[in-house]
């Protein structure tokens, strides 16, 4: 239909021309004359032209009439490998993996123009179930024509399985650089799965602006990598190195600032420790961290003490104060002045925590009738949260 509207429309074109010819030209318009098979053919150059054009015209209708049902052939196979790939993503979709993995088969076998986005499905699928001989199958058959997708697609398998390692190696192939933002992002969770935080860290920068990961996910993974990069440190001047690159922000992270605290005591770093903790509290009250501050393994216990009770003068309501100094009155085997902190944490929290605490304090004391009514009390306040 659409090759008879244009004939329709360059005939009307060519009567047209004929027209304006006939009442725009001058009345001597030269003449040409042409002899085959003993006949002689006369007409005007502006004629000749028109026909040479009206010929044209007809053999781009024969052309088109003779290749219309090829066309037509093409254009129905090509809409059934779009409706069969579409049929295999909505049941990837819908989780029906094995369906879905047996159709993207199918559209990546019959149709050549779709065969990437079919086998990546296919192996997608195939990794859903956890059928991974498949799934090498479907990515091996991509590796040729489509090496990024199959980098991808062998990643994803890898990461699936935890082979951190092997992943890397997939998306380190040099057929399959550069890496796009999906890319980019997988390989952020191998660093880190292999215990390089440190550079998966460091690709912070590029997910951001390849926008790999959503805000949220990026700020969970920031604070997540930044952890594990600075516990796996290995030594003071690592550690300083990380820790001082860091964003504030991410320094008055529990998670951060925990992780720091725990690795630089462990260094010997004693002061440095201590600091990080108090430097995140002057920005921003954290019960956990107050809970941290006590029970680090390291000494400075006049300062930790005098640090603690600064902050029990500041937040007087709070428990987590209160706790902290009966833990280091503890580490003291100072067992009356613990009891006497566990007495205040329990009046202004009462938590089952402290309860249990106070309990141990009158074993050590030799108390049981009083531990044995403190654990009750415990338990009483562990039912009452749970009802809650």
């Amino acid at each position: 239909m659409k090759a008879l509207k244009w004939f329709l429309v360059l005939a009307l074109a060519l009567l047209a021309l004929k027209l304006i010819a006939f009442y725009t030209m001058p009345t001597n318009q030269g003449s040409m004359l042409l002899s085959w098979g003993g006949y002689d053919y006369r007409a005007t150059a502006v004629d000749a032209f028109l026909i040479l054009l009206a010929v044209l015209l007809v053999a781009w209708l024969v052309y088109q009439l003779i290749t219309a049902p090829m066309k037509a052939y093409k254009l129905k196979r090509d809409q059934a490998a779009r409706l069969k790939l579409a049929e295999g993503l909505d049941a990837y979709q819908q989780g029906d993996w094995t369906r879905a993995e047996k159709v993207l088969t199918t559209s990546a076998e019959t149709n050549p123009e779709v065969v990437g986005v079919s086998r990546v499905g296919a192996a997608q699928a195939a990794i859903a179930r956890e059928d991974y001989d498949a799934a090498d199958r479907h990515i091996n058959a991509l590796r040729e024509q489509h090496p990024v997708r199959a980098a991808l697609a062998t990643a994803e398998a890898c990461l699936a399985r935890g082979y951190y390692e092997k992943a890397l190696v997939a998306l380190d192939d040099p057929a399959a650089q550069p890496l796009p933002a999906r890319g980019i992002a997988m390989r952020a969770r191998a660093l880190a799965g292999a215990g390089r935080a440190a550079e998966a860290y460091g690709l912070l920068g590029a997910l951001r602006s390849a926008n790999a990961m959503s805000s949220t996910e990026l700020a969970s993974s920031e604070a997540t990598w930044a952890a594990a990069a600075i516990s796996q440190a290995t030594d003071s001047n690592a550690l300083a190195a990380i820790w001082d690159e860091m964003p504030k922000p991410l320094r008055a992270n529990y998670s951060v600032v925990s992780a720091y605290a725990h690795r630089a005591a462990a260094l010997g770093w004693d002061e440095a420790a201590t600091r990080s903790i108090e430097q995140a509290m002057d920005g921003q009250w954290d019960d956990r961290l107050v809970a941290l501050y006590a029970d680090l393994p390291v000494q400075r216990q006049a300062e930790r003490r005098a640090r603690l009770e600064k902050w029990m003068s500041a937040h007087p309501d709070r428990e987590s104060t209160w706790l902290a100094l009966a833990s280091l009155a503890q580490r003291d085997q100072d067992l009356l002045a613990e009891h006497d902190y566990l007495q205040g944490a329990i009046q202004r929290g009462g938590s089952s925590h402290a309860y249990e605490l106070l309990g141990e304090n009158a074993l050590a004391r030799g108390e049981t009738e009083m531990a044995a009514k403190q654990f009750a009390n415990a338990q009483r306040v562990k039912r009452n949260q749970a009802v809650l």
